[in-house]
């Protein structure tokens, strides 16, 4: 899940709606380079992770209920997730432009590590 790959205090910090992008950015604690490289990784596998979920709520391969319960939570997780989706391509976006030197992607520094 998100939640998962960002961990408990970052996936909260993008599950509030209240804020700008420039505040969770200055309420990350991002002392270093390598500590933005760790959450830019973790954006990423987030975005990944989120992103297939949604496909795969749209396409319909989760299990059907019938439950107007099950629905109608299904349709909040739905949209929790996508609003989480676009506060994490927001401060990703926020994160490159403060930390110019970051790589585009956690691939591309795999590649670079292995000369592949």
């Amino acid at each position: 899940t998100m939640k998962a790959c960002l961990g408990e205090s970052l996936y909260k910090t993008l599950s509030m709606k209240s804020g700008s992008t420039e505040q969770i950015v200055q309420s990350i604690d991002l002392t270093s380079e390598d500590e933005a490289l760790d959450v830019t990784k973790k954006l990423q596998m987030a975005m990944l992770v989120g992103k297939e979920m949604f496909t795969e709520n749209l396409c319909g391969k989760e299990m059907v209920r019938n439950s107007w319960a099950f629905v109608k939570d299904h349709e909040h997780e739905l949209d929790k997730t996508m609003g989480c989706l676009q506060q994490a391509e927001a401060l990703l976006l926020q994160l490159r432009l403060k930390f110019p030197s970051l790589p585009q992607t956690y691939l591309d520094i795999i590649r670079v590590r292995f000369n592949k």
